[in-house]
This record gives structure tokens, C-alpha cells and sequence, in this order.
């Protein structure tokens, strides 16, 4: 689907069916988030990533949205739920109490139920500086290389969501420090390119989008880094806390604050960053 719509995929040079083995074109070493470690300035990279956002949300819809299916929000919340299932016990010391637990996916079910008022696209599901890499002798968006777009289809079929949700997971990254101008200039272009869209439910549905990936995440790290010991994860948990907190602003996200308020004291928020 991605390479009928024009973006830059591997191609498939070679592919064995019975044993599942492919040869494929090889993207190189300039991932977005190996370029940007190494200090590569933000302002050549990103801008070309939300041409690619763009270019999805343009794409004929007949075409972007063939046989595609809702990433669901029960799909979100069962994500959203390793956070007190991972986190919860390694950080807090105990399971949490069925209340909190109650509280915590009725909130959640309400505020995911938020995030549907925009026309759906195309997802490629896990945009991040991880899966993006650099591809300076092509044009225009196709500079940005995609791989590992597995979360954009599931048995259903290809999955589509709010024109916020790819844009999201790019500009709060949860594993690099990004300037705060790089995701207010990106979202503004983004925006501008697609006058369509209406902004305020765009704010709406990207704080959701956030937070919902920043909590994801934290129950994620918290079991990779706690669970089975891989500690090289642990230092990714403090970028979602900041981008959790963000959302909070978002004032569809009150009730998501009052329960970490209530439940997840500061202390809590903070123990993994010198873990």
C-alpha cells in the first residue's frame, strides 16, 4: 500500500514463500534517531518526515483506504493497560487496588472515545525516529525512508486513525529529547499544509494520541527494563513522563490527571530517571 502510494519502502528484490525469506533493499545506516544522537540538525530531517504525513493524508482516499479497518480503542487500552501491569507493581512495591484499576480503564475508554471527530487515514503506526531514515539523492518526501510499518495492518486488514496519531508519535518522541520548537513548528506546517482540518479537534485528538503512547510506553520500558532487565530501556521512561505531562494541558485529559495525581505521586514519576 505504501509503495502504491509513492513513499519511499524497501523493495522487494527476491521472496520464498515456503520459507519465508526475502531479499530487500537495504536503507542504510542514517536513522532519524542515530543522525539526531549524533547532533544532525532536527531542521533538515523533520520537515521532510511531516511531508511525508502529508503526502499520506492528500492520498486518494479510494486508494489510502482500501480495505482498511479502526485501530480500536480497545486495542489502545488493552496497550495502555501494561502500565499497571508492568509499571505499577516494579515502581509502586504492590498491585494496584481494584479501584484505581476501575477507575483507571473507565477514564481511559472515555477519553480514547475522543479521538474519532476527524476524517480517518492511513496509518503507518509506529512513526518514529527509529523507523525513519534518511535518503538525502531522492526528492522531496521520499527522502524520508520508511521501515517497520508491521503496526499499520493487523488480521483485519490495513489500519487507519485520526490524521493525528502518526504526527504524534513523531514529534513526542519517547526515546529522544526533542526541542520543544521542533514540535510546535512541525505541528504549525503540518496544519497549514491541511487547512481542512479543524485545529482545535486536532489539538483534541493529538493530546489523546500523546498521552495514551506516553502511557503505553511507560508500562513498555517499565517491562523491558525492570522485567526482564534490560536496563539500556529504563532512560526512555522520563520522555514519556514529559510528554505525559504536556497532554495534561489538554483540557480533555483532566480526568487522566486527577487519577495520576491521586494514584502515581511525583516521587513515583521520578525514581526510574537515576534507576
Amino acid at each position: 500500500k505504501l509503495n502504491r502510494l509513492g513513499f519511499s519502502v524497501p523493495e522487494i528484490y527476491e521472496m520464498d514463500d515456503t520459507t519465508g525469506l526475502m531479499i530487500v533493499e537495504d536503507f542504510g545506516d542514517n536513522r532519524y534517531f542515530d543522525l539526531m544522537q549524533q547532533g544532525h540538525d532536527w531542521r533538515d530531517l523533520y520537515p521532510v518526515a511531516v511531508d511525508v504525513l502529508v503526502h499520506k493524508n492528500l492520498a486518494d482516499p479510494e486508494v489510502a483506504l482500501e480495505d482498511s479497518v479502526f485501530y480500536s480503542d480497545e486495542y489502545w487500552l488493552y496497550r495502555i493497560q501494561s502500565f499497571l501491569k508492568y509499571y505499577w507493581p516494579n515502581v509502586m512495591g504492590d498491585t494496584p487496588p481494584l479501584e484505581a484499576v476501575h477507575e483507571f480503564s473507565t477514564i481511559w475508554k472515555q477519553v480514547l472515545d475522543q479521538a474519532h471527530d476527524l476524517d480517518p487515514v492511513l496509518l503507518h503506526g509506529d512513526f518514529v525516529s527509529q523507523n525513519l531514515l534518511w535518503l538525502p539523492d531522492r526528492d522531496d518526501f521520499r527522502r524520508c525512508g520508511l521501515i517497520d510499518f508491521q503496526d499499520m495492518t493487523d488480521a483485519r486488514g490495513n489500519m487507519k486513525a485520526s490524521p493525528a496519531f502518526d504526527l504524534a508519535f513523531l514529534c513526542q518522541d519517547v526515546r529522544l529529547d526533542l526541542p520543544e520548537t521542533l514540535e510546535i513548528e512541525m505541528k504549525e506546517k503540518f496544519l497549514k499544509a491541511l487547512p481542512h482540518l479543524d485545529r482545535e479537534t486536532f489539538e483534541k485528538e493529538y493530546a489523546i494520541i500523546g498521552a495514551a503512547q506516553a502511557v503505553k510506553c511507560i508500562g513498555l520500558f517499565a517491562r523491558l527494563g525492570l522485567e526482564q532487565k534490560r536496563r539500556e530501556y529504563l532512560p526512555f521512561i522520563p520522555y514519556c513522563w514529559r510528554n505525559l505531562i504536556k497532554a495534561f494541558d489538554n483540557p480533555h485529559l483532566e480526568e487522566v490527571k486527577r487519577w495520576f495525581d491521586n494514584y502515581v505521586p511525583q516521587p513515583k514519576r521520578e525514581l526510574i530517571c537515576d534507576d
